[in-house]
């Protein structure tokens, strides 16, 4: 047992660090992790409007704040390392199930592979030298979705239905089943797939005869994720159905349509990715996990088909087609499964000598990738994030005091894009990331996390209820018509800053106010940070103050007016 631990971990670790991770906290953590450590009482989070509206992650959620609370922020490094090793396991464990038992050489040639294909410094090489990150494809889905991402984050635990497919290969039907509820407790939107690679495995089972087992895989899942899903339901029942249509269509059509439309991301790409899938089953035909995985790829491409006829909204964001993320990675392991064992047989073949250096030349490949990983993470190689806020970022987290309400720019995409496909960003140079509208917004995503500054709002975070979708939504329309308009000097913006208890404003370097109520706190080459001089804010015992409670405004004498009276 303590040995089939240590080599679990020294795969985690070997295949984690070439794999690499982002910095904390990077891109999606910016809203994943903000429930969290406001529960945990990181800053003044727990006075931010986001952080108060409705949890669709809330296990994710407690893991944060206990991490947050009692251990080293590092503990989240580690934690998506042991993830990333489930993943390097449960792919190793598909190349011993689907086919004749390997030796030992031909799994270590297969990690070797595996490993190389999400190697973090191969990722870079490619995007360096064609422009393109090509090994994203081997192992993520369409739609610009994914198990494994740059950082922890709720989608990573994906990786337990992958670990719950290698247990079907294995027949192992009670591993599966709990492998799947806990991807489903860790983050729900993984419910079609779960549901589908369900009947996949039932189905496999009822046709063997093992009904039992059948009941087991298809009731057992079901009671175990019930909880969640029937708390997740309750949550984020509609409000009204005219209320829950106008949130449905700002989330699919405005804020993640590169999710949630076919119409974006069907590209030549997702086509060569379905055909890899289709490639993957016709090579294992005949196997068990064949049924399970064609049966999965069927349901999703008829419940695809009905979302683009009907053009429901309620159907695009259960996202039907996120089975990708699964039945890529897994076609991956599957192709790469048959030359590493006709490479594994023909080595057997060679003098032992010749067995030797292939092992050794196995571990230097996988060394030269783990310092690689190092490199790229260390090096800043990738997760490019714009350095323009930094000094902006350090002065609020200095200066900040309790009752802070910021309001920081915002870039709303074209809603008329016309783009298609998704690629990932991670590696590409930092001229790809500039913001190509008026405003300096690179990096505003992580004001909350980096300054534990509550905001009013911003573009990349969002809640997911819908009445809180369209306060959203209100309040990015609006934020966003105060930075295109610029006056800030008129009385009307100035009323509408006060009533919104906002304390200060983040302006781009040029622009300049004037009007008396605003006081220059911070300016730097990129930024004007403003603080509403005359606005005192209170608070008090009672209901979180965003949700309408708990909060007192105190407009003392503006300046101007008290040197006119004492006049």
């Amino acid at each position: 047992m303590s040995r089939a631990v240590g080599l679990f971990l020294t795969q985690a670790v070997v295949f984690g660090v070439a794999h690499t991770q982002a910095p904390l906290y990077y891109s999606n953590q910016n809203q994943y992790f903000l429930h969290g450590l406001a529960q945990a009482g990181v800053g003044d989070l727990d006075r931010d409007w986001l952080a108060n509206t409705l949890d669709p992650t809330p296990v994710f959620t407690a893991l944060v704040a206990f991490v947050a609370r009692w251990l080293p922020e590092q503990t989240f490094y580690l934690i998506y390392v042991l993830v990333l090793g489930a993943y390097a396991q449960a792919m190793l464990a598909l190349f011993d199930a689907l086919g004749d038992r390997p030796n030992g050489l031909a799994r270590l040639l297969f990690l070797t592979a595996s490993t190389a294909i999400h190697a973090a410094i191969l990722r870079v090489a490619s995007v360096r030298l064609f422009g393109v990150d090509y090994p994203w494809y081997a192992q993520a889905g369409v739609a610009g979705q994914y198990v494994l991402g740059p950082a922890l984050q709720p989608s990573v635990f994906g990786v337990g239905l992958i670990v719950s497919l290698a247990a079907v290969a294995h027949g192992r039907p009670g591993l599966a089943m709990l492998t799947t509820a806990a991807t489903l407790w860790l983050h729900a939107t993984y419910l079609l797939p779960a549901l589908f690679l369900t009947l996949g495995h039932a189905y496999v089972c009822v046709r063997e005869g093992q009904w039992r087992s059948a009941a087991l895989i298809g009731l057992g899942t079901g009671a175990l994720a019930a909880p969640v899903l029937v708390r997740h339901y309750v949550t984020f029942a509609p409000a009204s159905a005219g209320v829950f249509a106008q949130a449905a269509d700002i989330l699919v059509h405005f804020r993640i349509p590169h999710h949630a439309v076919v119409e974006r991301w069907l590209d030549g790409v997702a086509i060569l990715q379905i055909v890899w899938v289709v490639w993957a089953l016709a090579a294992i035909r005949g196997q068990r996990l064949f049924a399970v995985l064609m049966v999965g790829l069927l349901l999703a491409i008829v419940a695809t088909l009905i979302q683009v006829g009907t053009g429901s909204d309620v159907l695009a964001l259960l996202f039907p087609w996120r089975i990708s993320v699964v039945l890529v990675p897994v076609a991956t392991a599957i192709l790469l499964g048959i030359p590493v064992r006709w490479l594994a047989s023909w080595i057997a073949e060679r003098p032992v000598h010749w067995q030797r250096r292939v092992v050794w030349l196995c571990y230097a490949v996988l060394a030269v990738l783990v310092v690689g990983g190092i490199a790229v993470h260390y090096c800043s190689w990738g997760y490019w994030v714009s350095t323009e806020p930094d000094g902006l970022f350090d002065h609020v987290r200095r200066h900040r005091r309790h009752g802070d309400l910021y309001l920081v720019p915002v870039e709303v995409p074209p809603r008329d894009r016309t783009s298609r496909g998704a690629s990932s960003g991670t590696f590409l140079p930092p001229d790809h990331h500039q913001p190509r509208g008026p405003l300096p917004t690179g990096g505003m995503s992580s004001f909350r996390l980096a300054t534990g500054a509550p905001i009013f709002v911003d573009f990349k975070s969002i809640p997911y209820k819908d009445v809180e979708v369209l306060e959203w939504y209100r309040r990015l329309r609006w934020a966003e018509e105060r930075y295109e308009k610029n006056d800030w000097d008129r009385e009307e913006t100035v009323a509408g800053l006060t009533r919104r208890g906002l304390t200060h404003i983040v302006v781009p370097r040029t622009c300049v106010l004037s009007h008396p109520a605003y006081e220059c706190v911070y300016d730097d080459p990129y930024y004007r940070v403003y603080r509403l001089r005359w606005v005192e804010v209170a608070w008090c015992d009672g209901p979180r103050p965003e949700l309408g409670g708990g909060r007192q405004l105190t407009e003392s004498i503006p300046p101007w007016e008290r040197e006119a009276s004492s006049r």
